[in-house]
């Protein structure tokens, strides 16, 4: 009795044997579906995680590459301004 208040009320589902089956089996193809979509996007993430990784890593080292010219431009610069510097205040050296 009162597992059929139970179903009255909705508190229990109120199917039938065959309706029962045809949820399993949309629950199982729906199962499938998602570890499918799942594996796909996990493939996918990682083979532009890889790609991306590359990228940046490439760009890392391009960066590198020019903060290392850079240091050396702004070493003759100072180089250079340290001279200009001198020779400006020690008049003796422009003879």
């Amino acid at each position: 009795m009162a597992f059929k208040n139970a179903q009255d009320y909705q508190f229990i589902s109120n199917i039938k044997v065959k309706q029962r089956k045809g949820n399993d089996k949309l629950i199982d193809k729906l199962e499938e579906e998602k570890e499918t979509i799942a594996y796909e996007l996990s493939n996918n993430l990682l083979d532009m995680d890889s790609e991306k990784a590359g990228m940046i890593l490439s760009l890392k080292r391009e960066l590198a590459e020019y903060n290392r010219k850079l240091r050396l431009q702004n070493s003759k610069l100072y180089s250079l301004q340290d001279n200009l510097q001198g020779s400006l205040t020690n008049p003796t050296l422009l003879i």
